[in-house]
């Protein structure tokens, strides 16, 4: 998450940094910002900067997160489970953001924006940075944590999320995806971006041992050439017979 705006989030504290000798820098701005939470009076501003302190924090303040977790305030509960996750990915802490994630379906929809949750300044922007792992070069540990993160991002392509949520769980399938991700990625094989599709055909290779190298040229919309058009339908072809024999398909 970006540190961009803070002030529009986050007043300033009318309590004084700590001075101890010991205390780090990310110490002084968590006590700055966690005394200054309680004066945001926005529900989700006050969720966005729960989830703000979070990067200046440790797992030792994991309490200071999960007393949020029964707020009577869904963006407060959701920036709680998204916070505690980030600091500590164990299966239990993203189980409990797939639960959130689908009883609150109606919040996700594109007159709220779907980049609310996943955007760069969204509830769940760590699992969203995470799904970039492979434009990243699969470097750990955004890697492990996209892998951590998995259950979420197979939650969202079995509900059949639209948009930039979409978007972001094939890119991360196509990335860390197993092999029961298979059928979850061939269901995006002809999907209306070519973005969408070259990630799941790249995912299938990956996954099946045939490693696929997509074009250059790869777009949200824009119009292809004609060559990439007959990569894709070759290629499409020669995963086709893998999964069949696999009995995938």
């Amino acid at each position: 998450m970006r540190l961009v705006g803070l002030g529009r989030i986050v007043p300033a504290s009318r309590t004084a940094l700590p001075h101890a000798p010991t205390a780090s820098v990310s110490e002084r701005v968590f006590a700055e910002l966690k005394d200054a939470l309680s004066d945001v009076p926005d529900g989700l501003a006050r969720a966005r900067a729960l989830v703000l302190l979070s990067f200046v924090a440790s797992s030792q303040d994991l309490e200071t997160f999960a007393a949020h977790s029964t707020s009577q305030d869904p963006w407060m509960r959701s920036a709680a489970l998204a916070a505690v996750a980030r600091l500590d990915p164990q299966a239990g802490h993203v189980a409990a953001i797939v639960r959130d994630l689908e009883t609150r379906g109606a919040l996700r929809t594109p007159a709220k924006g779907d980049r609310v949750l996943f955007g760069h300044d969204g509830i769940y922007a760590d699992v969203a940075h995470a799904a970039r792992c492979g434009a990243f070069g699969m470097e750990e540990p955004l890697a492990s944590r996209a892998r951590a993160y998995l259950p979420i991002y197979r939650l969202l392509t079995d509900q059949a999320a639209a948009g930039y949520e979409r978007n972001m769980a094939v890119e991360a399938l196509s990335s860390v995806g197993a092999r029961e991700d298979l059928r979850r990625l061939y269901r995006f094989r002809k999907d209306p971006k070519a973005f969408v599709r070259h990630n799941a055909l790249e995912g299938l290779g990956r996954i099946l041992g045939r490693p696929v190298r997509r074009p250059e040229i790869t777009s949200y919309q824009m119009p292809l050439p004609a060559g990439v058009a007959e990569w894709e339908r070759a290629t499409l072809q020669e995963l086709e017979r893998l999964l069949k024999a696999q009995g995938v398909i």
